[in-house]
């Protein structure tokens, strides 16, 4: 599960995640915005596959709301593997606007 804070660090879960076949449930904020995915090493890309660089770090306001929403829907991916139920979200990135109230996958 990750709930880091930048890019490089990412990076660096996401190797030991590949290379320890572990799967990794990506989520990120910044302010009314977030993003979640599901990597399945072996099955999906990987997270530096889907960002090859690392962002310029800066530093944001992010609205309280937001992380709630992205950390639920990482748990509920966690569970839904751990279950083996549901649909995953392997090979898509779910994108939140909370600004606007929508998501888009």
């Amino acid at each position: 599960m990750d709930a880091l804070d930048n890019f490089d660090t990412r990076h660096v879960l996401n190797r030991l995640a590949v290379k320890r076949n572990i799967p990794l449930v990506y989520g990120a904020v910044s302010g009314y915005r977030g993003q979640a995915t599901t990597v399945i090493p072996g099955k999906t890309p990987c997270l530096c596959c889907i960002f090859p660089t690392s962002f310029k770090k800066e530093v944001f306001p992010v609205l309280g709301t937001t992380p709630g929403v992205i950390g639920t829907i990482q748990a509920n991916e966690a569970i839904k593997y751990l279950a083996g139920q549901g649909e995953l979200l392997e090979n898509r990135l779910l994108l939140w606007d909370g600004l606007h109230a929508l998501s888009v996958n």
